[in-house]
C-alpha cells in the first residue's frame, strides 16, 4: 500500500470521528476501534510510525477543534453534557409529578 494513500485514509477516519464529536455526538465505539486498528496495522506493516500517526492525529484535532488534544482534555475536565441538563423535575416520584 502506498503511504500517501494510507495517511489520507487515516486522516479521513480521524476527521470523521472528531467532527462527530464536535457536533455533540458520541462517535460509535466501532468506528474508533476500527480507526485504532487501521493505525496499528499501518505501524505493523511499516507504512507509518506511531510518532507520525500521533502528529497526524494532533494536526487534525487542531484543525477541527482549534486546540490540541491536551488542551481540550484539560478544558473539558468535569464538563459533561449531563451537567447542562436540569433533572430537578424528575426528582419527585412519578406518581407525584
Amino acid at each position: 500500500m502506498d503511504k500517501k494513500l494510507y495517511m489520507a485514509e487515516v486522516s479521513a477516519k480521524l476527521r470523521r470521528i472528531f467532527n462527530t464529536t464536535k457536533e455533540g455526538h458520541k462517535p460509535p465505539l466501532s468506528n474508533k476501534h476500527r480507526c485504532e486498528g487501521f493505525m496499528q496495522a499501518g505501524v505493523f506493516l511499516g507504512i507509518a510510525t506511531n510518532t507520525e500517526l500521533n502528529e497526524l492525529m494532533e494536526e487534525i484535532h487542531q484543525s477541527v477543534f482549534g486546540e490540541s488534544i491536551a488542551e481540550r482534555r484539560q478544558s473539558r475536565t468535569g464538563k459533561y453534557q449531563e451537567d447542562a441538563v436540569d433533572y430537578d423535575q424528575y426528582e419527585p416520584p412519578t406518581f407525584l409529578r
